[in-house]
Formats: structure tokens, sequence, C-alpha cells
């Protein structure tokens, strides 16, 4: 870890102050495998697949038409980013998602973890409440640790994760705070590799600012990273 500092230069320009961490550091708290993955046959990989059941259902008609949004059904291990404007309706859309997932209607309900960086479980709860969801397989979860959301939502072995926001969170020894965009992308990647170790499908909710709404916080040049980390992950 290397430490710099911010002030002001002898040519009138401004330096940067802070923590730089190298990309192994960074990386290196996610649990790793006892055996690293090793390539394998495209036949011998959908040989063990049954593509009728492989991804997950959503049932219902509000379900159905997110289903066929997600091209069928939710693919377990995929991350799935949900971007807009500020009350467009992105944290009780994910909700009732969580609460469908949570339900379940083929005897395989499991457990979903609904983690909010802005609102207590009180305030998930009351809204939930008003959107009569009464599951006991959803499970609410309040912080902005990606560390400790992780290490809470391993021991649950749930069906789904859910995080609102991607722009409340932060990671340990990344330089800047939450939102920025170092942190955004860090804990995109974080959240991704999570999602392929575990076969565990993310949902992130992105704060996407138009020009009418005041920037306090992260606009759409941050989201473009994890878009960009999106496709190059191929999900």
């Amino acid at each position: 870890m290397k430490q710099f500092s911010e002030g002001e230069s002898g040519i009138g320009g401004w330096r940067a102050s802070g923590f730089e961490v190298s990309e192994n550091v960074v990386r290196s708290w996610l649990p790793q495998q006892p055996t690293e993955t090793q390539p394998q046959r495209l036949t011998d990989v959908n040989r063990g697949i049954n593509q009728l059941n492989w991804r997950i259902p959503l049932h219902g008609p509000f379900g159905s038409e997110v289903a066929r949004v997600l091209g069928g059904g939710l693919v377990p291990g995929s991350l799935v980013l949900v971007g807009g404007d500020p009350g467009a309706g992105k944290s009780t859309l994910l909700l009732q998602i969580a609460a469908i997932i949570a339900e379940g209607h083929d005897d395989r309900s499991s457990p979903v973890v609904y983690v909010s960086g802005e609102e207590s479980v009180e305030q998930i709860g009351n809204r939930a409440d008003r959107m009569r969801i009464e599951t006991e397989d959803l499970f609410l979860y309040s912080s902005t640790d990606i560390e400790d959301i992780l290490g809470q939502v391993h021991h649950l072995s749930p069906r789904a994760l859910v995080v609102d926001s991607i722009q409340t969170v932060y990671l340990k020894g990344v330089t800047g705070s939450a939102g920025g965009l170092l942190q955004v992308k860090e804990c995109t990647s974080a959240l991704l590799r999570f999602a392929k170790k575990t076969n565990i499908p993310v949902f992130l909710i992105g704060i996407w600012l138009s020009m009418h709404y005041p920037a306090r916080l992260p606009s759409s040049p941050f989201l473009v990273v994890i878009i960009s980390l999106l496709q190059m992950a191929g999900v």
C-alpha cells in the first residue's frame, strides 16, 4: 500500500491524496477455491445442464414480464443492473422481484437477501407491508460494506441477492468514498466475481441522474463503468 498526499503544486495544479492499493490486495478478500476451474468442453457443459429448469422461474403476470425481459428467466450466477432516475421505482421493483423469487412455486423456495445502503430494515419492511409482501424467505439487511454484505450472504446461501444501490456501498482498502469511480468499479467487480463463484444471481440498483437532478450522486459516466464490466463479462 502506497500513500500519497494532496496539495497545490508549484505550477498551479493539484495533486491527489489517499492510499493506493494494488489490484491483488483489493481482490484477495474473496475466498479462493482449493482448485482453480479448468477449461471444459462445450459438450460436457451442456450435458450437465437441464435447459428446461436451469433458469430461475419468475411466476405471475409481473414475474412473467420480468422473465421475458431477462430472456426467459433469471440465470444463476448472472449480474443484472437496474438503472434509472431517482424516484423511478427501482427499489419497489426489485423488492417485488425479490419476493417473487423467495416465494417460489416449484417447492424449491429458498432465501433471497435484499440489502440496502440507503434505508434501514424497518423502512424496507414498511414498504413491503404496503405492498402486502409476507413471504418468510425474504431477508432484509442494511449495510454499506461489501465484505460484510457478502460474508452475511454467504452463510445464508440465498437464491438471489439484491444490492440497493451500487453507489452506496464501498470496499475497504479502495481509494475514495462510496459512489466514487474506483469504488463503483471495484464493488461491481467484487459482486460479479461473487455471483460467478457462488452461482447466486445478483441484482444491482444504479441511480442514473439526468440533467434535471442535482449532482448529489455520481451520474451516468459512473454507471457506464458498470455496463462496460458487464459487457466484458458477457452477462
